[in-house]
């Protein structure tokens, strides 16, 4: 691997942040660990907010480091925020088109589109499903008609990688449908709930997220969500007596196999000396992911 050339590791680790960080690919050796140390003490986002139909602002951040020198190269994301200070849909200000071309075909890093509001109109979900090079979506406000529409939308043009759900409001049965051919789509990596929410909608939440779960098992060719998984960060009950226990692959983890699907426990406070009670107990986030056949 020391043989590969630094331009494949520059483009294997901007792909990778977007998804999670890089702290356990640093502690590898060779061209692969030190790549994979630059690129955690490096990689960082461009946000540009849309508030009201205006670009309002446009700056580079960080989440692992303080420095205020960013380098494009090591661009995890180009994410663009859209937002409205009163719930109304705004108008596409003459200039938003201009200004923001220049960002989102930046070659270096994944774009981006992050709702915080679900004040949409057809011009609005026109604009953004033009966007042939948008692989990411997040919503963080409510999963209502416009913003299914701009789901579907992508989700026909193929070219999401991955979708995180965070808002205070449970899904449907129409969101479930939509993303059962998400995971079946070859491009798409995984479906992140990011949410923890409050105990009046919890229990909702849960039948939802049972019944999700129900229907991935009664599929009958769970082969064809191969290289896809779903992230919780909620409580979440994802195996049965017909997974196999692998116990603790790590300290922070426990795992249960069943032919091509993982089921990992994630408890970041664990310790060596717990029983998986404890560590059970302590569980914030659990993935179901689906493997390729060997």
């Amino acid at each position: 691997m020391n043989d590969l050339p630094y331009a494949f590791f520059d483009d294997l680790f901007s792909r990778i942040t977007v998804l999670q960080p890089l702290f356990e690919h640093e502690m590898l050796s060779g061209r692969f660990g030190q790549c994979a140390s630059c690129w955690e003490e490096n990689y960082h986002n461009k946000l540009l907010q849309i508030l009201d139909g205006r670009l309002k602002d446009v700056f580079c951040f960080s989440y692992s480091t303080e420095t205020s020198v960013f380098s494009a190269k090591f661009r995890s994301r180009n994410m663009v925020v859209y937002d409205t200070s009163n719930g109304r849909v705004p108008k596409i200000d003459l200039e938003l088109h201009r200004s923001l071309d220049k960002h989102r075909k930046e070659r270096q890093g994944i774009l981006y589109l992050r709702l915080h509001s679900s004040a949409l109109d057809a011009e609005w979900i026109q604009m953004f499903s033009a966007w042939k090079n948008l692989n990411s979506l997040g919503v963080f406000c409510a999963l209502n008609g416009p913003v299914v529409q701009l789901l579907e939308n992508l989700l026909n043009q193929e070219q999401l990688v991955d979708l995180i759900i965070h808002n205070r409001k449970s899904y449907g049965l129409t969101e479930i449908d939509l993303f059962l051919k998400l995971l079946e789509q070859k491009q798409f990596l995984e479906l992140r709930f990011r949410n923890r929410t409050a105990d009046n909608i919890i229990k909702n939440e849960r039948l939802i997220d049972r019944i999700f779960k129900d229907r991935i098992f009664a599929e009958e060719d769970l082969g064809k969500f191969a290289g896809s998984a779903i992230h919780w960060k909620r409580c979440v009950e994802l195996h049965d007596d017909l997974f196999e226990a692998l116990g603790r692959v790590e300290e922070d983890c426990i795992q249960f196999k069943k032919q091509n699907l993982v089921v990992s426990y994630y408890n970041y406070d664990a310790t060596a000396e717990m029983t998986e009670s404890q560590f059970m107990d302590g569980v914030t986030s659990r993935e179901l992911r689906f493997l390729h056949d060997h």
